[in-house]
């Protein structure tokens, strides 16, 4: 879509006074660079600059959707001046919890995002909906996903979804129940990346469930355990010690803001993650301690 738009307009046909003086990829660099994710009003004033700068700079401002706590889009009531289709085809992440929401709403609006590869879906129903059409988001690579409350996980991987999660990369489970049958993830043979996040008590359970589950997940290259510090129980160390895929960290390292700092290409705890296992199969001096918090 991106490409398609672009072929149509490239800003060739502008005025003397908007032409632009670098080569049209130096500049168009630029100008990707100096948007700024958390200065929206600048970000407009970028898109004045010229026609060919709106056309770089438009994808750029929708392709993160951070949807927590504000009312979501009506994109039925858009202005004249945004149009859903480009809204839709452009978003490649979304953050989204279910505060001032019209959960319908929400779900419409992800299943026209063709091109969605990255989804934080923190809404407190029992059933996550996502969960059961996942098979409608075929790019989709990374999913994180709000357990909280009592979600059973049955039927979630029906032939029907089978092939759906197959094609994520990244999974990430928050505050889950130790007797959750997880094992079922096995069969996402894409998935080399999963991630439990919890207040993880003292109960051995959480290790002993954890522990089965790695012994028969062969093609998972990364095990994060996002944990409260305070929490963490000695026994935690057998669990960490026998497999090097693991990674600890402290939860705070983990939240809504860092999912966020990834999605905007920054290094967030998957980065950590990866470099703690790195370490560790390599024999490089990790101590246990490297659970905290890091500015």
């Amino acid at each position: 879509m991106q490409s398609h738009l672009e072929s149509q307009d490239d800003g060739t046909n502008e005025s003397s006074e908007t032409s632009p003086i670098l080569p049209l990829e130096l500049e168009r660099k630029v100008f990707e660079m100096a948007f700024d994710p958390e200065n929206p009003p600048f970000n407009g004033q970028l898109m004045l600059v010229a026609k060919r700068v709106r056309i770089w700079i438009r994808p750029i401002v929708y392709r993160v959707m951070d949807q927590r706590q504000i009312r979501f889009p009506d994109m039925g009531k858009c202005p004249p001046s945004v149009n859903p289709t480009e809204v839709y085809q452009f978003t490649q992440h979304l953050a989204i919890d279910e505060s001032r929401k019209d959960l319908d709403m929400v779900k419409e609006f992800i299943c026209n995002c063709p091109n969605l590869i990255n989804l934080g879906y923190w809404t407190t129903e029992k059933d996550p909906w996502i969960l059961r059409h996942i098979s409608k988001l075929q790019h989709l690579r990374r999913l994180s996903v709000n357990l909280d409350h009592g979600t059973t996980l049955n039927g979630v991987l029906e032939p029907s979804n089978r092939e759906a999660f197959s094609s994520l990369t990244h999974l990430e489970l928050i505050n889950p129940e130790p007797d959750l049958p997880l094992h079922i993830f096995t069969e996402c043979v894409n998935l080399t990346h999963f991630c439990i996040c919890s207040d993880f008590t003292q109960d051995r359970t959480w290790y002993d469930m954890l522990g089965n589950l790695l012994s028969s997940w062969e093609t998972l290259h990364i095990f994060l355990v996002s944990i409260v510090k305070e929490g963490l129980p000695g026994r935690a160390r057998a669990f960490y010690d026998n497999d090097t895929r693991i990674a600890i960290i402290d939860i705070h390292m983990n939240d809504t803001v860092d999912w966020l700092r990834g999605a905007h290409g920054g290094i967030d705890a998957w980065w950590h993650a990866e470099n703690l296992v790195f370490a560790r199969k390599r024999k490089y001096p990790v101590t246990f301690s490297l659970i905290h918090v890091v500015d």
